[in-house]
């Protein structure tokens, strides 16, 4: 037979158990809910480097100011908005220089300016990417697309995914004899104070971020993902 003391112990470790416990206590079912959709993007990026290295810092930052400047004046003569050009602050390093035997480790000096180009007529794509290509002070090209009506492309596919949650609760329920009721929990990804007890563990976060999938050449691909992602918990009726 327990003691009072040790009995007192029992229930309070009972009930830090009850409180600590993330089921709720009522009956329910979680589900997810997916929907994406591949389209044709209409507007692209061009992210890329102007650098210049020389032992002489000045000349590494005129050919600098020079490549960026012919730079702009060829995206302007193609058509691109100069609000759609950011051209960001000159970053500078020095680089070690390689030294012969017998010879004192010189050092050179690196000048780099990031630049950002949001491209709206694609049809130009090709041209630009061939050109930048080709020019020796380019350097870390990267690109990106997306469309214009993101956020609409992306609010119709939510509504989407959240339906197909309903229907997967649903289907869950009906086996059991249950009909799913009004939503207690929702998430675009699974909730961490939920975790494993709601159906959510090891489930990976979803982004509505557009995949790009490879293109031949310097091609635009045909098209980019979008995707929405709903988790969400059903009180049971």
């Amino acid at each position: 037979m327990l003691r009072p003391a040790a009995l007192s112990f029992a229930l309070l470790c009972c009930h830090a158990a009850a409180c600590a416990s993330p089921l709720p206590d009522y009956p329910f079912v979680s589900a997810s809910g997916k929907a994406e959709q591949w389209l044709a993007p209409d507007i692209g990026e061009l992210q890329f480097d102007v650098v210049a290295q020389r032992r002489d810092g000045a000349l590494a930052l005129a050919e600098v100011e020079e490549a960026s400047a012919a730079l702009a004046a060829q995206f302007a003569a193609a058509g691109v908005d100069a609000a759609d050009i950011d051209a960001f602050e000159l970053g500078k390093k020095s680089v070690a220089v390689v030294a012969q035997a017998g010879e004192e480790l010189a050092f050179s000096t690196a000048i780099s300016r990031h630049f950002t180009v949001r491209v709206r007529d694609l049809r130009a794509w090709p041209d630009y990417i061939a050109a930048l290509l080709a020019h020796k002070a380019v350097d870390n090209l990267g690109v990106a697309f997306d469309r214009v009506d993101r956020a609409q492309v992306e609010q119709r596919l939510l509504l989407e995914a959240a339906q197909n949650a309903r229907r997967t609760a649903a289907d869950l329920a009906q086996a059991f004899g249950r009909k799913p009721g009004a939503a207690v929990a929702i998430s675009r990804t699974p909730p961490d104070k939920l975790g494993g007890a709601f159906g959510f563990a090891g489930a990976a976060a979803e982004t509505a971020a557009a995949r790009t999938p490879a293109a031949r050449g310097n091609a635009v691909p045909a098209a980019i993902q979008f995707g929405q992602t709903v988790h969400a918990v059903f009180r049971l009726k």
